[in-house]
């Protein structure tokens, strides 16, 4: 599992065309998700990519955001293995950090799929929750 250090400037992530998608923010053992315009749309804890509510959209492992077949739909710069990467635009300076929110709760574990080294649901997709596991 891939963790930015504490206090990192957030990493951008990218889509299968190699298009900046939002920002991932590391703290401790916790990960957010930003949308492009710096609001919160998720967090990631233990692999479990949860929506603001705490439902689950997916997964999150070594720098791949993954749907509930195991696919890709988005990755950091780091990610580590996984299926051929797109070149990837440059993506806009993030700026000022927002405030870190209160942890959501935790639902559920839904069991993790295999991982695969292929191209699943857009993210749009994804964080819509047509990979939701209603948790």
């Amino acid at each position: 599992m891939i963790w930015l250090a504490e206090a990192v400037h957030p990493r951008p992530i990218y889509d299968i065309h190699g298009n900046p998608v939002g920002w991932l923010r590391s703290i401790s053992s916790w990960c957010f998700v930003y949308n492009p315009h710096k609001t919160l749309i998720a967090t990631t804890w233990e692999g479990y990519v949860r929506n603001t509510v705490g439902h689950v959209l997916g997964f999150y492992s070594d720098g791949w955001f993954r749907d509930g077949n195991g696919d890709v739909v988005a990755f950091i710069q780091e990610a580590v293995a996984g299926p051929p990467r797109p070149a990837i635009r440059q993506s806009p300076a993030f700026g000022e950090m927002p405030e870190i929110p209160g942890m959501p709760s935790l639902n559920h574990k839904t069991p993790i799929p295999p991982f695969t080294d292929q191209w699943g649901m857009s993210w749009d997709a994804f964080l819509a929750g047509a990979g939701d596991f209603g948790g």
